[in-house]
């Protein structure tokens, strides 16, 4: 048996990938006074999705790796989660949202696919999920949920229960209002969130928009 490479094909099947995803983030104007900030928007780097604003093609937002990764945490979802519920979007004080899945019994489900092993993601809680999941919990007036992680080497799905007390729910969502007041003085001043300030250290790690940041970084 020979094997050849065939980059062609390949990258027909990776074009595909952006149509779909661009169907299904690029009709958003965002960015812009009119539109309503995401919640994972909130939650991660501000200069980041300032910068994804402007990539209209997707050609830098989505590269390869991020193509690949969205093919197989969606394909995942729908298959782990829509047995379970229907996802379920909305707005909360000027924040727009999406529950993975909201059951027959009306409980609220987060899912999530990870690479890494369980002790580690368990040791090293991630702070953009903890502050996703609390969020929804907030927009949905509920104190317990659940959250569902199907880790992929090795294969493990494990389901949690979420429960947290109001205080450490409202603690949480007024961080995001925060965020949410500061992400839309930047729309509303047309000013690029100044790059490296609005952001956790660690997503600066081979981001796509580094060379940018650097750039704009330097000018100040």
């Amino acid at each position: 048996m020979k094997l050849t490479e065939d980059q062609e094909f390949n990258q027909v099947i990776l074009d595909a990938l952006l149509e779909k995803m661009l169907g299904r983030y690029g009709d958003r104007e965002r960015w812009t006074p009119l539109e309503r900030p995401h919640l994972s928007e909130l939650l991660y780097c501000l200069t980041k999705s300032y910068w994804q604003a402007r990539d209209k093609s997707g050609t830098v937002s989505f590269s390869t790796k991020t193509r690949v990764m969205f093919a197989l945490g969606v394909a995942l979802e729908d298959i782990m989660m829509r047995p379970v519920g229907d996802s379920e979007v909305g707005t909360f004080e000027g924040v727009q949202f999406e529950m993975d899945a909201v059951t027959t019994k009306g409980e609220k489900v987060e899912y999530k696919s990870k690479r890494m092993g369980v002790k580690r993601f368990t040791e090293d809680f991630p702070i953009g999920y903890y502050r996703q999941v609390l969020g929804y919990m907030k927009m949905h007036g509920v104190l317990k949920a659940k959250f569902v992680v199907i880790f992929i080497i090795p294969a493990e799905l494990i389901t949690w229960e979420v429960e947290v007390s109001q205080e450490e729910l409202d603690k949480n969502w007024e961080w995001i209002k925060n965020r949410r007041d500061l992400r839309n003085r930047f729309v509303e001043s047309r000013e690029i969130p100044q790059p490296f300030t609005f952001n956790e250290e660690y997503e600066c790690k081979g981001c796509n928009f580094r060379l940018l940041c650097d750039i704009e970084g330097a000018k100040a």
